[in-house]
């Protein structure tokens, strides 16, 4: 009996080593030393808070443009005249958001980070006390060093979340550039009026609608202005939030304390589930046999 006993606690035991030594390789499969998810990825993260607020107060437009030639400049032959190259205008944006518990060493990574890859902060806002600090910062970089700003962005804290999103603004360009065109058509045809003579109040008419086209050729001037070669930028968003809570490394006692506490809470569960099985197939065994014993009487009787 105490033979029967020992092997008994020797097999539960066991199944407990199984069941914490598995629940602890998936703790190492799963988290790595900086608490990253392997299983989540990071670059499909769209709840990024600073890109989608409207009162953020950054409302400028960084448009990049990446020259191409058609493919009949490319096969035309030295002597016959190449085609004019084509620019699409398009706007890149990167937003990132990390934590941090050393906000200053963060935020001078950051800055550090502006100069080497000749960035230019275009908006910047620091709220919050020393332990409860946030940093969004908006910057305008040159598109060569775009990606590579954003890798060592990635890999300076603990990445909350990264959006990198790229729109086609060709058409729009070409529209905005159709319609100065037009404008300036409109201004000088106007303008050819003003000397034909007329009436006074007319000739005010006139004056103010030439104003009005004036002014609207200002603003789409602006609207240009975005899309000046010389002021080219993609764009990234950055948000450092500081916790002092963040845990920057996972230390071996705790992943031995919640592997633990995971054998202890599901261990048991599943060996009452094996004891609650079998039994039920016991009862079940013994519900069998007493109806079989119960139906040869009878069937012996049917037989006299």
């Amino acid at each position: 009996m105490k033979k029967k006993i020992l092997k008994g606690l020797l097999f539960f035991l066991l199944g407990f080593v199984v069941f914490f030594g598995l629940r602890l390789l998936y703790g190492y499969m799963r988290y790595d030393d900086s608490g990253t998810d392997h299983y989540v990825n990071t670059e499909q993260y769209t709840s990024y808070e600073f890109n989608v607020q409207s009162d953020d107060g950054y409302t400028r437009k960084n448009i990049a443009s990446t020259k191409y030639k058609s493919k009949e400049s490319a096969t035309t032959e030295m002597t016959v005249p190449q085609m004019p190259s084509s620019d699409q205008k398009y706007e890149k944006v990167g937003s990132l958001s990390s934590t941090t518990k050393d906000f200053e060493q963060t935020e001078n990574k950051i800055r550090a980070l502006v100069k080497k890859y000749e960035a230019l902060i275009q908006y910047e806002q620091k709220t919050g006390l020393p332990g409860n600090r946030l940093l969004n910062l908006v910057m305008g970089v040159p598109p060569a060093n775009f990606d590579a700003m954003v890798a060592d962005m990635k890999s300076l804290e603990k990445l909350a979340s990264i959006q990198i999103d790229k729109v086609d603004k060709t058409n729009e360009y070409k529209e905005l550039n159709a319609e100065k065109v037009s404008l300036e058509k409109t201004i000088t045809s106007l303008t050819a009026l003003k000397s034909k003579g007329g009436k006074i109040d007319e000739y005010l008419k006139l004056e103010q609608q030439i104003l009005e086209y004036e002014q609207q050729l200002q603003d789409l001037g602006v609207q240009l202005g975005d899309y000046d070669e010389e002021n080219e930028f993609c764009t990234i968003r950055y948000t450092l939030t500081e916790n002092k809570n963040v845990v920057t490394t996972i230390p071996f006692f705790q992943r031995l304390m919640v592997a633990l506490e995971w054998t202890v809470k599901y261990y048991f569960v599943f060996v009452l589930i094996v004891a609650f099985s079998a039994l039920g197939a016991f009862l079940l065994l013994k519900v069998a046999q007493m109806l079989k014993w119960i139906q040869k009487p009878n069937a012996g009787n049917e037989k006299k």
